[in-house]
């Protein structure tokens, strides 16, 4: 297993997504300081699940996410991505796991492994089943903090080697939760008290309520006599409403008559009335074609202004064009000109272009003869070599190997090709996988927002409710979520305008502004200091003020009486209101979820199919991967056949030149002429090829003048169409200012059209008017006063018959009173009486018991079933009491028992380090002595110290030594753990800083050794680490706050 790439994105100094691709072997990070090598580090401690901002180098984890530089914004989230071989040490069934990380500005995470959503949690524990000692990252600042006397950081490298951190982080939790379940007994305790003082209440109550119901039995009996009363009274009203109906039939019949003489004078108005209302009709009619003829006049009175506006701003726009086009024209004539200059010089090229080519042959010419000397030189030294040869039957014995070992070399590289070929075929597209997984994330993800929206139960969009911005203190839920119950699902806003709008179901708001400040009474707790509020949200504090908080329901009380007017919570949970109200139980909401529900299967269904089409897809990999591996074995075995071929060959080659020696005087005199000849030849041609770079240099220039006459070629055909375009832009404008004089000329038209239509219609209708003056002033109103008469007698008689009507609706109302109470008595199960009582008797008793009920004040009717309820859950209580002590007793032995096996697994994992410790310093020491010693107490609480003596010197702590030997025995102490326990890879960063050139040979030379079987990512600045590297990865700052990689170098 091994980490094989990194992928940055919007991550500190890294706002683009940068890939880093890692090798096993020794891997080098460099570049100058404040660049952002650390960063990358920061980016995988981030995303394995470290959380402190200190480690990460950072006061708040948004600081993570790119912050932004003058030229680029900042981003919104960062992601990192790192990618490791698997080869069986991850428990996952895939030969490449990703484990991925993102951070929104607004603080939520992602996680991921192999594109499918996790919690953080679910990564640790990964890699903790993988390997339980994770990875080694040491720094500078590391080693500084384990020699700062600190003994919490050595501590923790003894616990993780001894296998007890985990233990540790167990224990802390372990013992949580049994403070947790002591105050849950606590709480048993007080509850089981106080409700076994409120069973001897209700049992008194009870008994009360067996009197109360005595008595208003008793009552009811009363009740029934007094109704049946007062039923004989209403029986003797009913008959005179009887003679009341006759007199309502006289005064209906009067009425009609009347009606009937106002009919007829009616009628005789009705025909005065027509011939008005067929004036006024007309009227109407004119008065709205006079009110359409001036609106019609004002709306074409406002378009002549806006044509006119028009107008005006087009002759502006065809001044302005014809500037445009007018500079245009200059700038045409300029290049024209510029064009007309460079094709003159151009023109004297052609004469120099012929004189420099004529030139050019001859140096060309020149050289040939050269070569042509040069070739019978060489000619002339082979002849002498020939002559001289004096074995020429080795000579072609060995010429015979030679070729037959070409043959062989020539047939292995077929092979080879032939291998690779087939190593090339193999290749399967990536992208069909990676679209699968890209698929199956997004599919996970909508699972996962589904699964949020089925939790979160009936959401508000673009609203923040109180419950989503508040959160309780540890081991306060209780009491935050009693106190608040329904008001966890109000709806913040910013200010009151905000709701004013509100067109959705029934909610409830928090403004600001409708909160009142108050001031904390020292005399109580409040509800504030239980509850952490999100930052920006600290307006809402003055409605968590307003609770206040008491131990019990009888402090409560207590609280209450002394005059404190807020709702009281209590420990358990109890909530006493402001209206004295006492809420007990748990809360809870009820969500319709069958939808969600639907939905979520369906996508469940679909991640199910894509996950079996992925993981046929892998399976087909690894074959792939599995016939790679075999032909990359074959292609290595050919490559280590043909490394042998060239080694034959080049041995041949050497025994050949071995025969053919020189070995007479005149044959070494001919070899120095020859010698002189062709470096006297050699300096000849390296003159005119000197004279032939000049004339290529003038070629050049030529090139570069046609290559400025295109461009103003270009420029110049850009000019015409833009006057081409401007030119049309004027035609256009001209024709559109016509077009707008036209509509001008039309509107003045109808303009004065209107105005003769208008002053018709004006006449028309004051001779109409006059006309209605004329009819009125003939109406003789003869009959008015007799019809006024009618109509004063009919309202006497319907005021008569109204009084009447509302006596007998009394009588009803009254009978409608008596059958109701009649009914409740029936309802309660009150008997009729079968005995009369006098009307006096029966209302002295009524009042008597009535006394009685009133002076009882409050009775609990439901006492006696709540007696027997509470009883029941009292014995609940006290056995949940029973139960949970026995769990703390087994919590306390486990504790015990564990924390002896874990002191013995620290003293064994001290020896076990300071074996491996050893050999390690005495290799980088080159002698001497180190170990860990543990100090007196208890094994799991007492210091660890680092003594040392290094090049025998007298053993003393290490933080006695020199800079360099406290870093090199550091390193010593880490490396030694590594040999117990084997990291898939470690990171360096800067630690090879203080060591001197010695020191860093040995530091150096224990890496290769380890890096043969394992991965180490180094940060540094020293040339003999970077040397060493396998491979080298440069970053650099070119723009300011942005981190770059400028190069990778692979070493051979």
């Amino acid at each position: 297993m091994y980490l094989e790439s990194i992928t940055i994105s919007g991550f500190k100094s890294f706002p683009h997504r940068t890939t880093i691709n890692l090798h096993p072997g020794i891997n080098c990070i460099v570049g100058p300081n404040g660049c952002g090598k650390s960063n990358i580090i920061d980016a995988i401690r981030w995303t394995l699940g470290e959380t402190k901002t200190s480690l990460l180098r950072v006061k708040s984890m948004d600081e993570l996410i790119f912050h932004g530089t003058e030229r680029r914004p900042q981003k919104g989230i960062a992601e990192v991505s790192l990618k490791f071989f698997n080869n069986g040490v991850i428990p996952i069934p895939s030969s490449e796991v990703v484990i991925a990380k993102r951070l929104h500005r607004s603080g939520e995470n992602e996680c991921m492994i192999n594109a499918k959503k996790v919690l953080q949690r679910d990564i640790i524990d990964l890699f903790e089943s993988a390997n339980p000692q994770g990875y080694f990252l040491l720094s500078r600042e590391e080693v500084n903090s384990i020699l700062s006397g600190d003994p919490s950081h050595r501590r923790r490298t003894v616990e993780e080697i001894a296998g007890i951190a985990t233990y540790r982080n167990h224990k802390l939790n372990t013992l949580a939760r049994l403070q947790r379940i002591k105050m849950d007994i606590e709480k048993l305790e007080n509850l089981i008290s106080e409700i076994s003082a409120r069973e001897v209440k209700l049992r008194s109550e009870a008994r009360k309520a067996a009197r109360y119901e005595n008595l208003m039995s008793e009552t009811g009996y009363l009740r029934w006599l007094l109704i049946e009363n007062k039923k004989k009274q209403v029986e003797e009203n009913s008959r005179t409403i009887s003679s009341m109906i006759l007199e309502e039939k006289n005064i209906t019949a009067r009425i009609k008559e009347i009606e009937k003489s106002i009919i007829s004078i009616m009628g005789e108005r009705k025909d005065g009335e027509k011939k008005g209302r067929e004036i006024r009709d007309r009227m109407v009619v004119l008065e709205k074609q006079e009110s359409s003829l001036r609106e019609r006049k004002g709306n074409l009175k406002e378009r002549l202004d806006e044509i006119v506006k028009e107008k005006e701003r087009i002759t502006k726009e065809l001044i302005e064009v014809g500037k445009v086009k007018s500079n245009i024209e200059d700038k045409y004539k300029k290049t024209l000109s510029c064009i007309e200059t460079q094709k003159n010089e151009l023109n004297l090229l052609p004469e120099l272009d012929r004189s420099l080519h004529e030139r050019r042959e001859k140096i060309v010419e020149e050289i040939k003869v050269l070569q042509k000397d040069e070739a019978s030189v060489k000619e002339n030294l082979i002849a002498t070599r020939t002559i001289i040869e004096s074995n020429k039957t080795r000579k072609e014995a060995v010429l015979k190997e030679l070729k037959k070992a070409k043959g062989k070399k020539k047939e292995t590289e077929r092979e080879l090709e032939e291998a690779t070929g087939s190593y090339e075929d193999l290749r399967l597209p990536s992208e069909d996988i990676d679209n699968l997984r890209d698929t199956l994330r997004i599919f996970e993800e909508k699972r996962a927002r589904l699964l949020t929206y089925m939790k979160d139960a009936i959401s508000d969009e673009g609203f923040v409710k109180l419950g989503s911005v508040i959160s309780p203190r540890e081991g306060k839920e209780r009491i935050v979520y009693g106190a608040l119950g329904s008001l966890l699902s109000c709806i913040l806003v910013d200010k009151l305008e905000d709701i004013y709008f509100w067109s959705g179901t029934r909610r409830k708001f928090i403004a600001p502004e409708l909160l009142s400040e108050i001031d904390p009474d020292p005399d109580y707790e409040n509800l504030s200091s239980f509850v952490k509020v999100k930052s920006g949200y600290e307006d809402i504090a003055p409605i968590l003020r307003r609770f206040a908080v008491a131990s019990d329901i009888k402090s409560a009380i207590a609280l209450r009486k002394k005059g404190v007017i807020y709702p009281i919570i209590t420990q358990n949970g109890e909530l006493l209101t402001h209206l004295g109200i006492l809420e007990v139980g748990e809360p809870g909401i009820k969500l319709g979820k069958s939808k969600l529900e639907r939905e979520l299967a369906d996508v469940e269904r679909e991640i199910e199919e894509k996950r079996n089409t992925l993981n046929k897809r892998q399976n087909e990999r690894i074959d792939y991967e599995r016939n790679r591996a075999l032909l990359n074995i074959r292609i290595t075995n050919l490559r280590k056949a043909l490394d042998e071929m060239n080694r034959t060959i080049g041995d041949l080659k050497r025994e050949l030149k071995k025969d053919i020696k020189l070995d007479t005087e005149s044959s070494e005199k001919t070899l120095l002429r020859l010698k002189g000849l062709i470096k006297k030849k050699e300096e000849e041609r390296k003159e005119l090829e000197d004279e032939i770079s000049n004339t290529d240099r003038m070629f050049e220039e030529r090139r570069k003048k046609e290559v400025e006459v295109s461009a103003l070629k270009n420029e110049l055909r850009f000019l015409k169409r833009e006057r081409e375009r401007v030119d049309k832009n004027l035609y256009e404008m001209r024709q559109n200012l016509s077009a707008v004089i036209e509509k001008e000329r039309d509107i003045r038209q109808n303009l004065n059209e209107i105005g003769i239509s208008y002053k018709k219609i004006t006449e028309e209708l004051g001779n109409l008017k006059k006309e209605i003056k004329e009819d009125s002033d003939r109406v003789v109103p003869g009959g008015i006063t007799d019809l006024f008469e009618l109509e004063r007698e009919i309202e006497r008689a319907r005021h008569l018959l109204d009084s009447l009507r509302e006596k007998r609706h009394s009588l009803e109302i009254e009978i409608a009173k008596l059958e109701t109470r009649t009914a409740e008595l029936e309802s309660k199960g009150v008997k009729r009486p079968n005995e009369p009582y006098h009307v006096d008797n029966i209302e002295e008793r009524l009042k008597d018991y009535e006394r009685k009920i009133q002076s009882m004040q409050i009775v609990n009717p439901l006492a006696m079933k709540e007696h027997t309820e509470i009883k029941e859950r009292l014995k609940f209580l006290e056995d949940e009491r029973d139960d949970i002590l026995r769990t703390k007793k087994i919590i306390e032995e486990t504790i015990k028992l564990l924390d002896g096996q874990a002191r013995t697994q620290v003293k064994d994992a001290i020896v076990k380090i300071n074996k491996k410790f050893n050999d390690t310093f005495q290799t980088l020491f080159q002698g001497g002595e180190a170990k860990l010693v543990l100090g007196t107490g208890d094994p799991l609480e007492a210091n660890i110290d680092i003594v040392v003596s290094p090049g025998g010197k007298k053993l003393r702590r290490v933080e006695q030594l020199s800079t360099g030997e406290k870093t090199l025995s550091v390193i010593a102490l880490f490396f030694g753990v590594y040999k117990l326990r084997p990291t898939p890879f470690m990171i360096l960063d800067e630690v090879d800083a203080p060591l001197d050139d010695a020191n860093l040979l040995r530091f150096l030379s224990l890496i290769k050794k380890r890096a043969e079987n394992g991965q180490f990512i180094l940060i540094s600045h020293n040339k003999q680490t970077m040397e060493s590297a396998n491979y080298l990865y440069g970053i650099t700052m070119e723009e300011p706050g942005v981190s770059k990689i400028i190069s990778v170098r692979l070493k051979e």
